[in-house]
């Protein structure tokens, strides 16, 4: 039995290797037939002027600052120490570097060096990592649902109210690992898995509500989380304006909300193709049109790409990728 659960080990990484890159090849193919049909639209790359990429890049860069700052906040509250801001900076920057080149080997990195430097586990670094993820997607969508709630109630996604949707999506994203945590629990007894994933889900529900009991701790994450989704409003804003577009601020947070759930629910390598497609859709359906959101996404996947790469090889990303390897073994 226990050989039968080692080779099917590879086996299902290989199948879903497969998968993710069928669904990739798929995606890109859709985008470049839909460009090869609408080649006018590509004209307008070509006006784009360097004071809006410059502006691109420069909230890239400070959102990179705020993200790994709320990072830092969470490992502050749950380990009761004090790390170095620009020491995690370089280490939350070196970690999302690795991951644009190699999926979850800046994870890995970061889980090592954090335990190394801080004796952090790596299990309760991903617990950690969880957690912050959890609060803020849900966080996300509540400050989208004011958003359009406060300016436009009747906005439409095709024929359902935007309103309601998110909504929906934020009870959702709050309750959905509960109610995973509560099935678990039931099941443990009958199939191993769950046991496993009930022990994982009640670490991150601890980890949760030990930071939830803190109304300083949760103030920091709140105020930095609308910091945040102001700062991706900017830079959906710049984009649309750099194509020439006035979109609605109401519009502008439904793409936020769709650039939060491409970073959590990831298909495709670095959800390539995926998020596009998703942007173009978003686009069509709220009126903006589908080529110029296909084009803010590709506009904000390249500066930001860049940005991160920049950065990760002034930190010395280079070497680290020369090196993988006593990385990944040592996270086994």
């Amino acid at each position: 039995m226990s050989q039968d659960r080692i080779q099917s080990g590879p086996a299902a990484t290989r199948l879903k290797g497969i998968v993710q890159y069928a669904l990739l090849l798929f995606c890109v193919a859709y985008i470049i037939r839909f460009f090869w049909n609408n080649q006018e639209s590509l004209n307008t790359l070509l006006s784009l002027d360097l004071w809006a990429l410059g502006m691109l890049a420069v909230l890239s860069v400070i959102s990179l600052f705020l993200q790994s700052f709320r990072q830092r906040i969470i490992l502050h509250k749950i380990n009761a120490m004090h790390i170095p801001y620009m020491h995690w900076f370089r280490i939350f920057i070196l970690g999302t570097f690795l991951n644009r080149v190699f999926s979850q080997f800046g994870n890995i990195y970061r889980g090592i060096r954090l335990k190394k430097e801080y004796g952090i586990s790596y299990t309760h670094y991903i617990s950690i990592y969880v957690s912050f993820s959890w609060l803020d997607t849900t966080l996300n969508f509540l400050i989208a649902l004011a958003v359009v709630g406060l300016l436009d109630r009747s906005l439409q996604i095709g024929s359902v109210r935007a309103v309601w949707l998110l909504l929906l999506l934020a009870i959702a994203v709050a309750v959905v690992p509960l109610l995973l945590h509560g099935l678990a629990s039931f099941l443990r007894t009958r199939i191993p898995y769950f046991s496993w994933l009930q022990t994982r889900l009640g670490e991150v529900l601890r980890v949760t509500v030990a930071g939830a009991s803190d109304p300083l701790y949760l103030a920091k994450v709140a105020l930095t989380g609308l910091l945040s989704f102001a700062l991706t409003l900017s830079v959906f804003y710049v984009s649309f304006k750099a194509l020439g577009m006035e979109v609605p601020w109401p519009v502008l947070a439904l793409f936020c909300v769709i650039m939060k759930l491409s970073n959590q629910i990831v298909l495709t390598p670095g959800n390539l193709g995926v998020r596009e497609l998703a942007y173009g859709i978003l686009g069509e359906l709220a009126g903006v049109g589908m080529a110029q959101a296909l084009l803010v996404s590709l506009i904000t996947r390249i500066m930001n790409t860049s940005v991160i790469i920049f950065m990760g090889i002034a930190f010395g990303g280079l070497g680290l990728l020369f090196h993988r390897d006593q990385y990944q073994k040592s996270a086994f």
